[in-house]
């Protein structure tokens, strides 16, 4: 739908097949009521894919490569930013990190997407991990899950026991655990220094 204008960007795929009806403006689902440019797709209902080209072997690609892709699926954090996770990839194996932190704590209120997505879908969870490790050159990776999460925890560890790169461990179960910073802290004992960000303490979050 639309593409990335910069590095800090990412490309916008649609999320069903339809039709552009109009790009303008329009308000903004937000209490300040502002304006934002808009794209507005009418569905047709089919749900129809482009033809899709999964990769047989991601693991033999460059791990920029990887980042690239990445880039070019339009795949954003969901913290809020919506910040390029090719930037995080690239920058990561660019700062050398040693560790990947999986970040599986939801410390706010009624949140329970992430602990649902990890009791369903953890094999396919632990094969992204495995990407990722390749994309940043990472040595290890740390799946840091809450305690009040069991049944996450268990079909985590279990997804993850065939890789000895992978390991789940347990948080206590408390505000503001899925911060990156406190995160980083919590597992390792490690402070990111002040302005400073996870990498310069070896992990990316």
């Amino acid at each position: 739908m639309a593409k990335a204008q910069s590095a800090t960007s990412a490309p916008v795929h649609a999320p069903t097949s339809g039709t552009i009806i109009a790009i303008g403006e329009f308000t903004a689902p937000h209490p300040s009521g502002l304006l934002m440019a808009t794209i507005t797709l009418e569905a047709d209902g089919a749900d129809q894919w482009i033809e899709r080209e999964p990769l047989p072997d991601p693991f033999a690609l460059d791990p920029a490569e990887v980042a690239r892709r990445v880039g070019a699926a339009g795949i954003v954090g969901m913290g809020g930013a919506n910040f390029p996770s090719a930037v995080k990839l690239d920058k990561a194996r660019q700062a050398k990190v040693h560790t990947l932190v999986i970040n599986g704590a939801e410390c706010e209120p009624y949140m329970s997407c992430d602990d649902r997505l990890m009791r369903e879908r953890a094999a396919e969870i632990a094969d992204g991990v495995a990407i990722m490790l390749h994309a940043v050159q990472a040595a290890k990776a740390v799946i840091a899950i809450e305690d009040n999460k069991p049944e996450a925890l268990a079909a985590m560890r279990d997804a993850c026991q065939a890789d000895a790169r992978m390991e789940v461990r347990s948080l206590p179960s408390r505000y503001p655990a899925g911060s990156a910073k406190q995160l980083i802290q919590w597992l390792t004992g490690l402070e990111t220094p002040a302005g400073g960000r996870g990498t310069d303490t070896g992990l990316l979050v």
